[in-house]
């Protein structure tokens, strides 16, 4: 009887353990597997069409050259007269983008050195001293390096280039090196411009004004930007840089 009962038992279990290595546990599970990957395939969706709005602020300008306000947007179906948007497109399997190898950036993609030179100077104004016509100039210069979306990145100030007692006129050459930070796309550059006074304090006959250049990533290595003080009516004042 026992040995009947044992064989009983032995049977059922075997038949319970056929039939439950025939389920696959992974069914159960299976549905919910699916939803998360089409949850993450929506999330990505999403987050790509935000990326192509916002690539609709890139346009090209007056020159023909691409002003990208978003990196990494797929090509345009075909380019564009000035100031006009970009239509972008994909396909079902995959996108196209820009390679940064081949398409400059209208900012700096690494920082750069900057080579900034002093050339000319002239007394416009008389009796800057107060004891004669010849004045004593200090020449220096602020330099102010902003992004693309306007906010400063950097100032420096190149230290005072031209140093002389009774100079009313000066031409040649004093420079000094600056760093360019990535992503700079504006330079700014400020002229101080001071006559030292031996018997008071230095007079200022700064003009005030600041002389920009934008789009810096499109200039090539040691492409020199010339610039002046065209608003000082005390002093002309004369400079160039470049980056390399």
């Amino acid at each position: 009887m026992k040995r009947t009962i044992l064989l009983f038992s032995i049977f059922a279990f075997a038949n319970l353990f056929t039939a439950c290595s025939n389920d696959n546990p992974l069914d159960a599970i299976e549905p919910s597997l699916n939803e998360v990957n089409e949850a993450i395939a929506e999330t990505k969706n999403q987050e790509y069409q935000a990326h192509l709005e916002r690539c609709q602020n890139n346009y090209y300008n007056a020159y023909g050259v691409l002003v990208e306000y978003e990196p990494n947007c797929p090509l345009p179906q075909s380019s564009s007269s000035s100031y006009s948007h970009y239509d972008y497109y994909s396909s079902s399997s995959s996108y196209y983008y820009y390679s940064s190898s081949s398409s400059a950036k209208s900012y700096l993609t690494t920082a750069k050195t900057m080579k900034f030179t002093m050339t000319y100077y002239y007394q416009r104004s008389s009796n800057w001293d107060g004891l004669g016509d010849t004045g004593d100039p200090r020449i220096s210069f602020s330099v102010n390096f902003y992004d693309q979306y306007g906010t400063l990145l950097k100032n420096s100030g190149t230290g005072t280039l031209l140093e002389k007692d009774d100079c009313s006129i000066w031409r040649g050459t004093s420079s000094t090196t600056l760093t360019a930070p990535i992503n700079t796309y504006k330079i700014k550059v400020i002229p101080k411009v001071i006559d030292a006074d031996v018997w008071s304090n230095d007079d200022d006959y700064s003009s005030g004004y600041s002389y920009s250049k934008e789009e810096v990533g499109y200039l090539e290595d040691y492409e020199i930007v010339e610039q002046n003080d065209s608003h000082n009516s005390a002093a002309d004042v004369n400079w160039e840089w470049y980056l390399y």
